[in-house]
């Protein structure tokens, strides 16, 4: 979890780059990635849950009592969005890792094949 507070402390200053991020392999990344897109699944369940009970509780409960309830509903709503918030922007954080690899391993690659024309160039032909 120090990373992820690392990341969202890092946001919150703008001043954490892509390139900071390169503390795992790409698989490493889009594994968390596929896992943070079923976290966020279970956080939209979640939600889909606490939404359904919170329009039941005026069918029944006109209290007092349904009305904490009803608040305590609406404090978990918020703080089920805000989760779900957190995991996609972490989400977006690592595609961009794992996108910023892509780009790295091609240029990589145009520079060898470069550096390999140029080496033959200079071959002395005798």
């Amino acid at each position: 979890m120090a990373l992820a507070t690392a990341i969202g402390v890092g946001l919150a200053a703008g001043k954490l780059g892509v390139s900071a991020m390169l503390h795992y392999t790409k698989k490493q990344y889009e594994e968390k990635i596929t896992e943070l897109e079923g976290y966020n699944t279970k956080l939209e369940q979640h939600l889909a849950e606490l939404e359904g009970l919170k329009s039941q509780i005026p069918e029944f409960w006109e209290d007092d009592e349904g009305e904490k309830a009803l608040k305590i509903i609406d404090k978990s709503i918020f703080q089920v969005k805000s989760a779900s918030d957190r995991v996609m922007n972490l989400r977006i954080l690592y595609k961009g890792v794992v996108d910023e690899m892509d780009q790295q391993k091609s240029m990589a690659s145009g520079l060898l094949d470069e550096a390999q024309s140029l080496v033959s160039n200079l071959a002395i032909k005798g």
